[in-house]
């Protein structure tokens, strides 16, 4: 059975998450069992949308999007303002990108990692990333190229590239990383997705404007796969229907009720606009019966996605995207009444983007609203802040840079403000939970809703399943919660594919797959219940359904590597060898760099005749694995018996 198969749906864009699948069972031909019966029908919970009392028109989801250039027609100004801000510029096709970036030697262009040659190549609008393997007399072992047809990154840090194979979207290995003007390899990237790494749902959230994720699949999206490339308008302001037909419509409040003004909206409700992107958290869950596109800015952001943080005694977690709960740690928030606490936009402006030269300036004026009045002022005298800073500038000494610890090469900026400097300096956070410890996530808004609802506990449990999967730490208590959560909402797909995650954490391959079924009886192409099911059922020897398991899996999501390796693998074991070869083929084509992949496909070539193909991928093998000529040579004889 091929490693690391659970991994390739798992890893997300920042948050890269292991899950080691326990398939060690002897397998043995046996009888299909029965499918478990279809859950009776449960009622879904409230769309929010829907019993929403507020004083904005535009949240039903009824009302439509119109797209930013019917905003920029009224809103011109503000329309070439914000097209300048980062967020704008969140998502671009290459060939509008290409033009304007450098390619040489100067640029580090190009680079070794993971043992290859990596190339940014351009050819009119046109780029792709190339990959070169080489033995250690210097020939190439082999090559992968990529297409590139779009980057991620505003271009403020640098860039991330997406190849599309036919609605399925992949990170390409290659970054741009702005800080230091060359290219390198993406953040977080093994040699596990040289080939791509699946770019998920929760990823391109934040990214894209909106996008339609094909449901209970890892990277697949509905075509055309952007309704607008970059974040725009109706992201924080929602849908703009009715405020095109009957813009300015006012009541007695002086207000327009046909459009959501974040400046107009108490403290939580307009920040939560800010949080469904920048409020990362160490797990994201879609709540039930919701989707990641169903939030519309007026509303509780808990209402559609519970966002854990990680539950830690103190210190600071320094990755890129964590400024809501930083700037939640500091006074300037904490301080004053609710009117009066500071959110994102008292120092953001979102429709103008800060250059480097007027940074100073604009945040100075920004800590001044406070503390030039209402609050005590800088406690340095001016003469002795100028040594240190000429320009006299709040946030170098009260937001200091530093290395974000999850993308090399990038620094960000500490929002918890603190009073002194020396307070910057706090130990950074563990990375990972360890046995014994407390519930490892929390609710970030905790307060704000009862955590003992069935629901929230639902919620609980999917977050501590995936911290669970993450830290590899098996825990008890999540598949409690778990079990619980399937009890009270039987039609909750995704909560019974979680469950069966986690059973496979804790080596339950029965519960497992009996979780997986039932899984895959409400939503029966959810990809990555296939792919458990599949591997379960062929642990416990019922290779019958894990056959049909396997063949589903593959529809779903051709190109899934490990999902090629499983089938071939099994294929293997029931002595198909000439199906077995087609997939052990793919597996190496998806995932170059294999050893498992390829001696598999040197089996196939030899049980289907072709001795001179095995022959030369045994010297592709040989390449590969330096130093171990004489035990390969043992190995590919002993195939020929």
């Amino acid at each position: 059975m091929p490693s690391g198969g659970r991994t390739w749906a798992i890893a997300g864009c920042t948050l890269t998450a292991a899950l080691f699948v326990v398939v060690w069972a002897v397998m043995w031909r046996g009888a299909a069992g029965p499918l478990p019966p279809k859950p009776p029908s449960w009622p879904e919970p409230e769309d929010p949308r829907l019993s929403y009392a507020g004083p904005f028109l535009n949240v039903r989801p009824d009302i439509q999007y119109v797209g930013d250039d019917r905003c920029a027609d009224c809103h011109a100004k503000i329309a070439e303002s914000y097209h300048k801000h980062p967020m704008s510029r969140s998502l671009t096709p290459i060939a509008q990108l290409a033009p304007t970036q450098s390619y040489g030697p100067a640029q580090h262009n190009p680079f070794e990692a993971l043992g290859s040659r990596f190339l940014v190549g351009r050819q009119g609008d046109a780029v792709f990333h190339r990959q070169t393997k080489f033995d250690p007399a210097g020939s190439s072992i082999y090559e992968n190229v990529l297409d590139v047809h779009y980057a991620i990154g505003s271009g403020v840090h640098g860039y991330s590239y997406l190849t599309d194979r036919g609605g399925y979207l992949f990170q390409t290995p290659i970054s741009w990383f702005e800080a230091k003007q060359i290219w390198d390899l993406s953040p977080r990237f093994s040699a596990d997705y040289l080939t791509g790494r699946p770019m998920l749902p929760d990823c391109l959230f934040c990214h894209a404007n909106r996008m339609r994720p094909v449901t209970g699949t890892t990277n697949h999206y509905e075509e055309p796969l952007f309704q607008g490339y970059s974040i725009g308008c109706e992201r924080c302001h929602g849908p703009g229907e009715l405020h095109v037909q009957n813009p300015g419509l006012k009541s007695a409040e002086s207000f327009d009720h046909t459009i959501v003004n974040p400046a107009r909206m108490e403290p939580a409700l307009r920040d939560a606009v800010c949080e469904q992107c920048h409020l990362e958290g160490v797990a994201r869950v879609v709540r039930r019966g919701r989707g990641f596109y169903d939030f519309r800015p007026g509303q509780p952001l808990e209402d559609f996605l519970a966002v854990f943080i990680r539950n830690t005694a103190g210190g600071t977690d320094r990755r890129a995207v964590n400024h809501v709960e930083q700037m939640e740690q500091s006074g300037c928030f904490r301080g004053g009444t609710t009117r009066e606490r500071i959110g994102c936009i008292s120092c953001h402006d979102p429709h103008t983007f800060v250059g480097p030269e007027e940074r100073v300036a604009v945040y100075r004026a920004a800590c001044l609203k406070c503390h030039e009045g209402k609050r005590p002022g800088c406690s340095v005298p001016v003469a002795e802040r100028r040594k240190t800073s000429p320009d006299d500038s709040c946030i170098q000494c009260h937001m200091p840079s530093y290395a974000a610890s999850d993308v090399v090469h990038t620094a960000s900026t500490d929002h918890r403000v603190p009073r002194r400097p020396s307070q910057a300096d706090a130990p950074v956070a563990p990375e990972t939970a360890q046995p014994g410890d407390p519930f490892p996530a929390v609710l970030f808004h905790f307060d704000r809703v009862n955590a003992e609802t069935p629901d929230r506990r639902r919620d609980l449990g999917m977050a501590l399943a995936h911290v669970s999967i993450q830290d590899g730490v098996p825990r008890a208590e999540t598949i409690a919660l778990l079990e619980e959560a399937v009890r009270n909402f039987p039609n909750d797909a995704p909560a019974w594919e979680q469950s069966g995650e986690v059973a496979v954490l804790l080596k339950r391959p029965e519960e497992a797959l009996k979780a997986f079924e039932a899984c895959l009886a409400l939503a029966p192409e959810r990809e990555m219940a296939l792919e458990g099911a599949a591997q379960m059922a062929q642990a416990l020897g019922k290779t019958d359904p894990a056959l049909g398991y396997w063949r589903r899996a593959i529809a779903v999501n051709p190109w899934n590597p490990f999902t090629h390796g499983g089938y071939a693998t099994f294929l293997a074991f029931r002595q198909e060898w000439a199906e077995a070869q087609v997939h052990a083929r793919d597996w190496v084509r998806m995932a170059p760099e294999n050893r498992d992949a390829r001696r598999l496909w040197i089996r196939c070539l030899l049980k289907t005749g072709d001795k001179a193909a095995a022959e030369k991928e045994l010297k592709t093998l040989k390449a590969l694995q330096p130093g171990f000529d004489r035990e390969l040579d043992f190995w590919f004889t002993k195939q020929q018996r």
